[in-house]
């Protein structure tokens, strides 16, 4: 119950005026308290080098293994590497997240691109070596 300090009369709580008086109630202003979140507000700056270039390693592993089946593995593997040193470093300060997602990225782009690259050396083998033998089969022999 809001009480009216003219005239002392209990009005309901959400009450904008007194029912006996008409005096006005204040509208109290809303104060938000929300929690300070970590990751939106961290210390401004930019997400490291390490963060970058694992990033784009790890992209571009994943691009090339379509395109160089040889050459992939290796940004890949480079990017795993950056990607896990990085986020090492982001542990260590609890109050940075900035380029954990670039980590991230390039962590899983290495592994992907790694895991493709080698699939695809290994099947090419594999067609290689079959192809050899029909072909010395068929037209040697």
């Amino acid at each position: 119950m809001k009480m009216c300090p003219t005239c002392t009369t209990n009005n309901v709580d959400d009450a904008a005026k007194c029912e006996r008086c008409g005096y006005v109630f204040p509208v109290p202003k809303r104060t938000y308290n929300y929690p300070k979140d970590i990751i939106t507000h961290s210390e401004d700056h930019s997400p490291s080098m390490r963060a970058k270039a694992a990033m784009i390693l790890g992209v571009t592993g994943m691009i090339s293994v379509f395109f160089v089946v040889f050459c992939a593995p290796i940004p890949g593997i480079i990017a795993i590497l950056l990607g896990n040193r990085e986020l090492k470093a982001l542990k260590k300060a609890p109050y940075s997240s900035k380029g954990e997602t670039y980590a991230n990225i390039g962590v899983w782009g290495g592994w992907i691109s790694t895991t493709i690259g080698l699939l695809m050396i290994g099947l090419g083998t594999t067609v290689t070596f079959w192809f050899y033998n029909w072909f010395k089969e068929t037209f040697i022999y």
